[in-house]
C-alpha cells in the first residue's frame, strides 16, 4: 500500500510536469494543446529575398494537410504547390515560376488551420517579406585581371557577370582593341563569357577590352555603364606547362624503391597552375582516399593520403592533358608517375 501511494505520487508529479510542458505522457497533454507556428521562412519583415525562394512554415504538431492548405492566404496571390515534410509539421510552399521583383508578400495561416487530431489554431499567424530589387548587371571579375602583364598569347579571356546575360546583345556590346579575330563561349548559366583568339594574341601588345552599356541581362536590364579592362601580352611565346619534378622520382612502372605508406606525393609544375582544373585532371589508380594541397604559388601539388597507401600496392598517378596553367594553357599530354607503397604497414 505504501509503495502504491509512492507510485501514485510519482505519477502525479510526472502528470503535473507534463501538463506544464504541454505534454501528457507524450500524447494526451500534447493533444490538449492547439497547434501553432514555431518558425517561418523567410523571417517576418525580411528584405532582398531571392525571387526563387520557397516559403516554409514549421508547426508545433502534425497538421491536417487539406484544412491547413485551405487556411493559407498569400497576398499578392501566386501560383504554387504545397509539399509536406517532418511528419506533416513542415509546410513547404513552392512557387510555380518566380516571385515578382521588389514586392511585399504577406503570408497568413488563418485560425481555420487545424492539426491532424482536429484542434484549430485559434488565431491567425501572419508574416511578410520583400523580394530582391531588380538590379542592372555588372562585371564582377575578369581573368586575367585588369592591368595584368606577361599574359600568354594563347590565353582565353574570361568575363564574369553578376547575373545571366542576353548572349547576343552582350556579344554585340564587346569591343577589343587592337582588333583580333576571336570566338566566344558561354557557361550554361550565361554568366561567364570566354573569349578565345582564333590564332593568338600578338606578342608584347597592350589589349583593351570594353563591354559597353548596351549589354543586357536575360531579364532585360542594361548595364549602367561601360566596363573596360586591359592586359599586356608576353614578350615571347610561353611554353606549355610541364611537370619538372616529382617526389618520389619518376620510375618505370612496376619498379623502384618502395616508399613509406604515409608518404605525400609532390608534383612540381613549370608554372602556376589552375588549381581546380589541375586537381580535376588528377587520376590515381587503384582508387585511394586523398586530399590535394597547393603551395609555391600554385606550382607545387601535394597529394596526401587520408590514412595510408595500401602496402604492397603499385599506384599510378596521372595528370591528364586537361591540366592547365592559371592563364589557361593546357599541358596537352598526360604525365604518369608510379610508385610502390611499402608493404610494411606503420603501427
Amino acid at each position: 500500500m505504501r509503495l502504491f501511494k509512492i507510485v501514485c505520487q510519482v505519477l502525479g508529479l510526472v502528470l503535473a510536469l507534463s501538463l506544464l510542458a504541454g505534454c501528457y505522457c507524450g500524447t494526451t497533454g500534447e493533444a490538449l494543446q492547439p497547434p501553432g507556428v514555431l518558425v517561418s521562412f523567410p523571417p517576418d519583415n525580411a528584405r532582398s529575398i531571392p525571387i526563387e525562394t520557397d516559403i516554409q512554415i514549421l508547426f508545433s504538431k502534425t497538421m491536417g494537410e487539406e484544412a491547413t492548405a485551405k487556411a493559407l492566404i498569400i497576398s499578392p496571390e501566386i501560383d504554387h504547390e504545397i509539399l509536406w515534410e517532418e511528419d506533416g509539421r513542415l509546410m513547404i510552399i513552392h512557387p510555380i515560376g518566380q516571385l515578382e521583383f521588389d514586392t511585399l508578400y504577406s503570408v497568413t495561416i488563418t485560425s481555420e488551420a487545424r492539426s491532424q487530431d482536429g484542434l484549430y489554431m485559434g488565431e491567425d499567424h501572419t508574416f511578410s517579406f520583400w523580394t530582391e530589387k531588380l538590379t542592372s548587371p555588372l562585371v564582377i571579375s575578369t581573368s586575367p585581371p585588369g592591368g595584368a602583364e606577361g599574359v600568354p598569347v594563347e590565353t582565353g579571356i574570361q568575363v564574369l557577370f553578376s547575373k545571366p546575360m542576353d548572349i547576343q546583345a552582350t556579344i554585340q556590346a564587346l569591343i577589343i582593341l587592337p582588333e583580333i579575330d576571336y570566338e566566344i563561349s558561354w557557361d550554361k548559366a550565361g554568366r561567364l563569357m570566354t573569349i578565345y583568339p582564333l590564332r593568338s594574341w600578338d606578342l608584347s601588345t597592350l589589349y583593351e577590352i570594353t563591354i559597353i552599356n548596351k549589354a543586357k541581362s536575360q531579364d532585360g536590364l542594361y548595364m549602367r555603364e561601360d566596363c573596360t579592362f586591359s592586359f599586356q601580352t608576353a614578350e615571347e611565346r610561353f611554353q606549355l606547362p610541364v611537370v619538372i619534378y616529382t617526389q618520389p622520382a619518376k620510375q618505370p612502372a612496376g619498379s623502384g624503391v618502395p616508399i613509406p605508406a604515409w608518404s605525400d606525393i609532390h608534383i612540381l609544375f613549370s608554372k602556376p597552375m589552375d588549381k581546380e582544373a589541375t586537381t580535376r585532371a588528377l587520376i590515381i589508380s587503384p582508387k585511394a582516399d586523398y586530399e590535394v594541397i597547393w603551395k609555391e604559388d600554385g606550382r607545387l601539388m601535394i597529394i596526401q593520403p587520408i590514412e595510408f597507401w595500401d602496402g604492397g600496392t603499385y599506384y599510378e598517378v596521372i595528370i591528364t592533358g586537361e591540366a592547365r596553367s592559371e592563364y589557361g594553357l593546357y599541358m596537352g599530354k598526360d604525365y604518369t608517375l608510379s610508385f610502390l607503397a611499402d608493404p610494411t604497414q606503420p603501427c
